[in-house]
């Protein structure tokens, strides 16, 4: 996985670099705290995802799902010269398993995340 040459040569350590920002933008999603989803985000996805919609997602799909209790990383995709890093979770709520999708923009110093889909 040498899509982030900009961090670092080797995917551990891109993997370590860049899994504070995925637990952050999931400690976000379950506080309802677009604050700290604006620190992560790039603008393309603050424009989508406003500071209304995060609301309602927090009070409208949050409770259904609960905290995230574990995560597995299984892979990464390379899409247009970015990165997906995919996870599959487990939630306090949900009895089946969750897949996530952190897309990281790599052309933004310092990388923002693209988008981030929960499903």
């Amino acid at each position: 996985m040498g899509y982030f040459r900009q961090l670092s040569d080797n995917h551990i350590d891109t993997l370590k670099l860049l899994q504070p920002t995925v637990d952050d933008l999931l400690l976000a999603h379950f506080n309802g705290d677009y604050q700290l989803f604006e620190k992560w985000t790039s603008d393309d996805v603050r424009e989508l995802a406003t500071k209304e919609g995060s609301a309602f997602a927090y009070l409208n799909i949050q409770p259904q799902m609960g905290r995230c209790l574990s995560k597995r990383f299984i892979g990464a995709l390379n899409q247009g010269g970015d990165v997906t890093l995919l996870y599959i979770a487990q939630y306090a709520l949900c009895g089946d398993e969750i897949l996530l999708q952190c897309r990281f923009n790599n052309n933004i110093h310092p990388i923002r995340v693209n988008a981030m889909v929960i499903q």
